[in-house]
């Protein structure tokens, strides 16, 4: 009994069970094909112009929403917390019906105000309605001025994500929701197309010339990274600065570049007269370099005017100060505004 008992002991150390075996690897599971969303839009989708024009009231389009809308939907809405729905639904009409984006304004949703704002802007060709940009390079929003503007061009402002859409409702053109949409589903996008029917109505975008800038001359040899003229392929926006525009263009080195490539801002200042470089223009030598204020002239291109999709063309000459000696830069850029503010009526030039 002791040395059966001694050979149980023996497996098990520190009082621990003997080692149980190992279970066998369940089998992985089999990979499914992944099923698309349903569209949430209907199988028949009236015009927005159709919408507007039953419009009579907010209190009777309310009213003929509650009439119609199923009650699977209004449970999910329910469910959401959003039980402004259809009062904002309606909102969005009035806005549309009256041409007022203010009414847009007091909508719960950043994303509804917005998409409330481009419906005004196009149906009522008020680009000023427009909402602003997303994120931080300023404007408006590049698809709502192309509609609004009837300037199918003016897509080529919007991301990679969002041009397919912007080209497909300007131009009235619902093949074109087939090409890559990212966010947008192709069904949300032949819906956009047929509801803003009538509406555009664009020439397709003719053919820009590609963007440009870079270092033409300069003392020392200096070069921009060759990524450079890719920040100018969605345009500039030029912001109102008294009866002139202003437009900042800042490239930065990429972490492989050397130290023989530089970073450059250019301050441009243009108005009637002509274009100047301003006091934020400089370049830093260098990969991670010190900056150095430019001092020179900016040339305009004839033709350049700062007004949504116009074409901005310049060359830029220079000098900067460097451990006490003066050297030279000059350079060329060539690229169109996304989006120009319009200057104070008080600018204006006299008949």
């Amino acid at each position: 009994m002791f040395l059966a008992l001694l050979a149980l002991l023996s497996g098990c150390e520190d009082g621990r069970s003997p080692e149980e075996p190992p279970e066998p690897e369940a089998a992985p599971l089999p990979e499914l094909p992944e099923e698309p969303t349903p569209s949430p839009w209907p199988t028949e989708v009236r015009s927005l112009e159709e919408s507007v024009a039953d419009f009579e009231s907010l209190d009777g389009c309310v009213a003929s929403m509650r009439e119609s809308v199923p009650v699977e939907v209004a449970e999910l809405l329910s469910d959401l917390g959003y039980d402004a729905a259809l009062s904002e639904v309606c909102r969005s009409l009035q806005a549309a019906a009256t041409g007022d984006p203010s009414h847009c304004d007091a909508l719960v949703s950043s994303a509804v105000r917005r998409r409330c704002r481009t419906r005004v802007a196009t149906l009522h060709q008020k680009p000023e309605a427009c909402p602003d940009a997303l994120g931080t390079e300023g404007g408006r929003d590049p698809s709502c001025l192309a509609w609004a503007l009837r300037d199918a061009a003016l897509c080529d402002g919007a991301g990679s994500a969002e041009r397919s859409t912007c080209l497909a409702v300007a131009t009235g053109d619902a093949e074109r929701c087939a090409a890559p949409l990212g966010l947008t589903s192709e069904a949300g996008c032949r819906a956009m197309v047929t509801r803003m029917e009538g509406l555009v109505d664009a020439d397709a975008p003719r053919r820009r010339d590609p963007p440009e800038l870079a270092i033409d001359e300069s003392d020392p040899e200096l070069a921009l990274p060759a990524h450079a003229a890719r920040t100018l392929e969605r345009g500039v926006v030029a912001v109102a600065v008294g009866c002139s525009h202003r437009v900042s263009l800042r490239v930065a080195p990429g972490l492989g570049d050397t130290r023989d490539h530089v970073g450059l801002t250019l301050d441009l200042r243009i108005s009637r007269d002509g274009g100047s470089l301003g006091p934020g223009s400089e370049v830093a030598i260098g990969a991670v370099g010190t900056s150095h204020a430019l001092h020179g002239e900016l040339t305009l291109a004839d033709g350049t005017e700062a007004v949504p999709g116009g074409r901005l063309e310049a060359i830029f000459e220079t000098t900067y100060t460097r451990d006490g000696a003066e050297h030279t830069l000059s350079g060329h850029l060539r690229t169109f505004f996304r989006d120009a503010a319009p200057l104070p009526e008080s600018c204006a030039l006299p008949q």
